[in-house]
């Protein structure tokens, strides 16, 4: 039979002590042991909540497979990928809300509508497939193929592009309009690493993002009313396995 701690100490009190220690009240021990036991058990338990916290901190910064490396102990993470897929997105009306001074809660909610519009899609739809590399004022980068390998990397950027663009269209703007995106696609190398100390990011370097950028600035926005408008580079366009939208 498992006793615990306390129940230990009162059998030595009972069996093994001299007689005169019972006139200490065993109950107010009991009581002491017990309120220590619950309090280590309180201490455990948030301890652990906060390692939990903190590791869904990190992963929500660098990708998961990139965050065990970190607790692994490594230090310096830079990584070459030869088969990525970046796709740029441009948020249409960002200056034009933004000269609007007096509406600044509504211009930062609009944002943070698009940007977790397009978080909920590509983790509900895509099953980290494609991973957030970071938003920032009207831009948002993702990519496909990195860390992760995966084979299937520009077709799932085509089509998580089309879908974004669908996804967006429900939302109103600050300035009374259907909200769109242009989207920019390129397929090739990169280079990807861990930046930074205080607030560590896993950031992409390289041609293939900053061609991706150019081509989502390019790009062709959409009406609003229907269809899809994507620009892509001729790398990415013959990686294509099946059609989804329309290319420029």
């Amino acid at each position: 039979v498992a006793f615990s701690r306390w129940e230990y100490v009162l059998y030595a009190l009972h069996h093994l002590v001299p007689t005169t220690l019972f006139l200490i009240p065993l109950s107010l021990i009991s009581k002491k042991l017990l309120g220590d036991e619950k309090r280590d058990q309180v201490n455990l338990r948030k301890r652990h909540e906060n390692l939990e916290q903190e590791k869904m901190l990190v992963e929500a910064l660098v990708p998961k497979k990139i965050a065990d490396r970190l607790r692994s102990g490594q230090i310096h993470i830079a990584d070459n990928y030869h088969k990525t897929t970046v796709m740029f997105i441009y948020l249409d009306g960002y200056e034009e809300a933004f000269k609007e001074e007096d509406k600044l809660d509504e211009n930062i909610a609009w944002i943070n509508t698009v940007f977790c519009a397009i978080d909920e899609l590509l983790v509900g739809s895509f099953e980290g497939r494609i991973f957030k590399v970071a938003a920032f004022q009207k831009f948002y980068l993702a990519v496909s193929g990195c860390p992760e390998i995966e084979k299937e990397h520009a077709q799932l950027c085509c089509e998580a592009g089309c879908m974004i663009q669908d996804r967006v269209k429900s939302i109103m703007s600050p300035l009374a309009t259907t909200t769109t995106v242009r989207v920019g696609l390129c397929s090739g190398r990169l280079s990807a690493g861990v930046v930074g100390t205080s607030s560590p990011r896993f950031s992409t370097f390289g041609d293939t993002v900053n061609t991706a950028s150019r081509m989502a600035s390019t790009a062709e926005p959409t009406t609003g009313e229907g269809g899809w408008s994507l620009h892509m580079t001729r790398e990415t366009a013959k990686l294509l396995t099946r059609c989804v939208c329309v290319c420029v």
